[in-house]
């Protein structure tokens, strides 16, 4: 069953959790498709959070291209810690559903981005041998 409301308007694809109001994913339409700006999951547990983050990739247009980029996951004023916490987790889901999706990471990283930083997963299709 599908854990997500998923809407759309002329700049992006947003998904809302049917049961938790603190979870909001919003991915900007093509040609920005690998592009985030919001990624927030609530109280939810890391698999239904990976969960929650393959059924918005799947419903928001899939997968292209080499990376994925999450914008504004802590300011440069941010405690360092709180930033780490927030990148580890969402690292951790997207690698979690990329896998799900039969793609995987193979590399991420904070970016700096003005004063805020961005989190970059870059990524490639699992190559599927029959």
């Amino acid at each position: 069953m599908a854990a997500l409301k998923i809407r759309q308007d002329d700049f992006s694809v947003q998904g809302m959790h049917k049961t938790d109001g603190h979870v909001f994913l919003r991915r900007l339409m093509p040609p920005e498709e690998s592009v985030f700006t919001d990624a927030l999951f609530g109280s939810l547990s890391h698999e239904d959070a990976t969960n929650a983050l393959s059924e918005f990739l799947e419903a928001s247009g899939g997968l292209s291209g080499d990376h994925l980029e999450f914008a504004d996951i802590g300011g440069a004023l941010s405690e360092r810690s709180k930033i780490v916490t927030r990148y580890d987790f969402l690292v951790s889901v997207t690698k979690a559903a990329l896998a799900n999706l039969n793609w995987r990471a193979t590399n991420s990283f904070l970016e700096p981005d003005g004063d805020r930083f961005k989190a970059k997963i870059i990524i490639s299709r699992l190559i599927q041998i029959h």
